[in-house]
């Protein structure tokens, strides 16, 4: 009975409980209706995220996927599934950066852009298979799925390089523009003053420096030694 409360204070509760006579049957309807419930409260988190509206659509119900193998190719393949790959337009809708294709110039590189019609990886626009089909989240068996997945790993690894090698000579092409900083020298640090003094006078006591500062202690010294004289 608290094993039935605690799931009802979770699920809610469920009137087909009680009409079960084994246990083997009560079991078998609580996990029915806790993977009901656990797949609608995933449908409904799904639904309110725009870039999952192909991966709303075509995928059911949450569940692991045989496609990925923890590689680059897998990385990029999930990105397109979930709508998260770094596409000029996604790029566009997170930062207000130029949605155009770096490939061929194109208004908008999307996924289905990147998948199906780009001329740089594709000899002519396709429409077969679809994007769904491509992604692996629709298709008539398990042995096309592999098939057309694998063939859309290799194109994102295409499009990967291919917008990095873009992204490098971009970098190379673009004018360097000089630092503003002034070059180093072998000029000391201004004085206190704010002047600025030559090693030589830096070597050269302070004292000797000043003439003035010699007058002055001369001047000092003989007037000290006024009253001596004066004494003897």
């Amino acid at each position: 009975m608290q094993r039935l409360a605690t799931l009802e204070s979770k699920f809610g509760p469920n009137p087909k409980f009680q009409q079960t006579k084994k246990e083997s049957e009560w079991r078998q309807e609580v996990n029915e209706w806790i993977t009901q419930i656990s797949t609608d409260i995933w449908r409904k988190a799904v639904t309110k995220k725009h870039s999952l509206s192909c991966y709303a659509t075509h995928k059911l119900a949450p569940g692991c996927e045989p496609y990925y193998r923890g590689d680059k190719s897998s990385a990029l393949l999930f990105q397109a599934r979930t709508g998260s790959l770094a596409t000029q337009q996604r790029r566009h809708e997170l930062f207000d950066s130029e949605p155009s294709c770096r490939l061929c110039g194109a208004a908008e590189e999307t996924v289905t852009h990147v998948l199906q019609d780009c001329p740089r990886l594709h000899d002519k626009p396709r429409t077969s298979p679809s994007l769904p089909e491509l992604l692996g989240l629709s298709g008539q068996t398990e042995e096309n799925h592999f098939d057309r997945v694998n063939y859309t790993k290799d194109l994102l690894l295409r499009w990967d390089r291919l917008n990095r090698e873009v992204a490098t000579t971009s970098a190379r092409e673009t004018p360097h523009t000089p630092s503003s900083a002034a070059p180093r020298t072998d000029t000391p640090p201004p004085c206190g003053n704010g002047s600025k003094q030559t090693d030589e006078k830096l070597a050269v006591p302070v004292m000797l420096q000043d003439p003035s500062r010699e007058q002055w202690l001369r001047q000092s010294t003989s007037i000290t030694e006024l009253p001596n004289t004066a004494a003897g």
